[in-house]
């Protein structure tokens, strides 16, 4: 679901019901999923564990100050405050195709 084009209202779509989200956040493009999505691809345990840190260490899944893998961005509109910003796994696009 592109995202930089028409938000879902909260209460009227459940979070993860897509296959992910795509949208623009701080001028890059991202790509987010949720923990039971990412989880589906990578599994888990010690190798995707190793497969989250080297991915954020490059830059290519957001991280919060404190280290955490999920991060809360925008998903929904119609809510109050950050209630529309649930916590998701954010990746960058470029990891899916050639754009910067």
């Amino acid at each position: 679901m592109d995202l930089d084009e028409d938000k879902p209202r909260l209460g009227k779509h459940q979070l993860g019901s897509v296959p992910g989200y795509v949208a623009t956040f701080k001028d890059k493009k991202w790509f987010y999923l949720t923990a039971d999505q990412l989880r589906g691809i990578i599994g888990t345990g010690e190798n995707a564990d190793r497969l989250k840190k080297e991915l954020a260490e490059e830059g290519l899944l957001a991280r919060t100050p404190n280290g955490r893998y999920v991060v809360q961005r925008p998903i929904f509109s119609g809510a109050k405050g950050n209630k529309g910003w649930p916590q998701v796994h954010a990746l960058r696009t470029r990891l899916l195709k050639h754009d910067d």
